[in-house]
């Protein structure tokens, strides 16, 4: 425990940089530095010899189960830094305009793998004031699929998500949107739930008194 928390208290200050906003996201470069991803690895590896070391039995499974969502957070966070990529663009309210690749920083041209157009761009009809963009997906053979997509909503199609970032608020004649694949968006996820519950597990149950009395075991 006392080498976890050197290690911890450096990612989180590491997160917090780059949690600050920096023109074109610039601030995210820090979770590619090999200090952050070092520090990531040797915190994973730590988790799971601790977990590895804890003798298995069922008053212990919280504890196995915080740690797996820790390792599974560090590892999401490994696939996202290695394999996103992301690019911003401005496409016109024109259907008949459609795009199926883009230039992704420190990727070159990537294929979506299907045609994009934006269909329309408008108010939305709910009182709120919004804009609402609706985007038309296109796949060679397939019937088109469209999306909606408002300020605060994203949509997704194909493993890929697509944010409203800009509009033109006099003729909606064109939208800013920024395009995002994150393979280890989801691993993420999958550990936060089930860290979120290992810990809920533990405050309302505590932990086994042989741990808190003698350490583990």
């Amino acid at each position: 425990m006392i080498f976890e928390i050197p290690v911890l208290a450096a990612l989180v200050l590491f997160m917090l940089a780059g949690a600050i906003p920096v023109d074109g996201g610039a601030q995210t470069v820090i979770f590619k530095t090999p200090v952050f991803v070092i520090l990531a690895i040797l915190l994973g590896l730590s988790l799971l010899i601790r977990s590895l070391r804890l003798k298995f039995k069922l008053r212990h499974a919280p504890v196995h189960a915080a740690h797996l969502g820790a390792i599974l957070i560090l590892i999401g966070s490994g696939v996202s830094a290695i394999k996103e990529v992301k690019s911003s663009f401005e496409l016109p309210a024109d259907e008949r305009y459609t795009v199926s690749e883009f230039a992704f920083k420190d990727k070159g041209i990537v294929s979506l793998g299907f045609s994009l157009a934006l269909k329309k761009l408008e108010i939305a009809r709910d009182n709120t004031g919004q804009y609402k963009a609706t985007l038309r997906f296109i796949i060679p053979g397939s019937p088109a699929v469209e999306r909606e997509m408002l300020l605060n909503k994203p949509a997704s199609f194909n493993g890929w998500r697509f944010y409203l970032t800009s509009f033109d608020p006099q003729s909606l004649g064109y939208a800013g949107i920024t395009v995002r694949r994150d393979p280890g968006r989801r691993i993420v996820i999958v550990g936060m739930l089930i860290l979120t519950l290992a810990i809920a597990i533990i405050f309302y149950f505590g932990l086994p008194e042989n741990m808190i009395n003698r350490g583990e075991k």
